[in-house]
């Protein structure tokens, strides 16, 4: 990461959980400090 809305991210190697099925990506980021899970989904445009 080169810069991130997180400072504690900047110079970082982040790897995430991820699944793609058929036009859809998904990856989980891990809880943070705050708690919970954030889950991001792109779908291909058509």
């Amino acid at each position: 990461v080169d810069a991130a809305t997180f400072p504690n991210w900047d110079g970082t190697e982040q790897m995430w959980p991820f699944t793609l099925v058929g036009d859809e990506l998904k990856f989980t980021v891990p809880a943070a400090s705050g708690g919970g899970t954030a889950v991001t989904v792109w779908k291909r445009a058509k």
